[in-house]
């Protein structure tokens, strides 16, 4: 069963070699994370937001990783309104991180993604991967980057982000960055903000698919791999059906 919290900070601190799985639902009220893992650790880290937000919305983290610590992360982003999320990773030792991003924004929502990795000490691992699909005249932006310090060697890390754009008039940015101060590591980017093309929309629809239908087969590719990473099944059944039926283009 998947750790949950009712306040609006959630601190954890895993102890050496212990293994968790935590789902922070914004539904209750969180707001801040602090997580730390000690040497040995692993924590399959699990964020869903579904928010209907009024007025702006935000989620500030913090995560440690000791040396040898494990986190594999996901977070799952279908919120109405105005949200940023500012993420911060420090990745120690041979410690390796696996976080992965599946955004929409649709209507008039304006949404900004900022996650952050930093590898103080060497042969650490790290891999951020953003998808999101942008319709209507929303913004949705992805930023990153990875810092890599002097001293860090035999370093490996990936920023990449890609939004598919459907929208008429809305804003797109994918913007990793590299930070590297030592030689002897592997350091990449990738990024991609593209818009579906018509003829083929308009191809899916001559076989009598509705816009809606036809916008969601072209774009379920970039949602449905990261939503089918959720453990708990009911869930991910739920957000999965989600994606399937276009929920996301509202």
């Amino acid at each position: 069963m998947a750790d949950t919290s009712l306040n609006d900070s959630y601190n954890l601190v895993l102890k050496p070699s212990e293994e968790k799985h935590v789902l922070l639902d914004l539904k209750k009220g969180i707001r801040t994370f602090d997580i730390s893992l000690e040497e040995n650790a692993s924590l399959d880290l699990e964020i869903l937001n579904e928010e209907d937000f009024k007025e702006e919305g935000g989620l500030q983290g913090k995560i440690s990783l000791a040396p040898s610590s494990r986190l594999q992360g996901t977070m799952v982003d279908f919120s109405s309104g105005n949200f940023k999320a500012d993420i911060s990773i420090d990745v120690n030792e041979r410690a390796s991180v696996s976080f992965d991003l599946a955004a929409s924004a649709s209507g008039k929502d304006n949404k900004v993604f900022d996650i952050k990795v930093s590898h103080p000490q060497k042969e650490g691992k790290s891999h951020v991967k953003m998808m999101g699909v942008l319709s209507s005249s929303a913004s949705l932006v992805f930023l990153g980057s990875s810092s890599i310090a002097k001293g860090a060697k035999k370093t490996w890390t990936r920023q990449e982000g890609k939004i598919a754009d459907l929208s008429k008039d809305g804003k797109g940015e994918v913007s990793p960055i590299l930070r590297i101060d030592e030689d002897d590591v592997k350091a990449s980017h990738g990024a991609a903000l593209g818009k579906i093309p018509d003829d083929s929309l308009f191809y899916l629809m001559s076989r009598g698919l509705s816009e809606k239908e036809a916008m969601s087969l072209m774009t379920i590719g970039y949602l449905k791999p990261i939503v089918e990473e959720i453990q708990e099944e009911s869930l991910k059944k739920r957000l999965v059906s989600f994606v399937e039926d276009g929920g996301y283009l509202k």
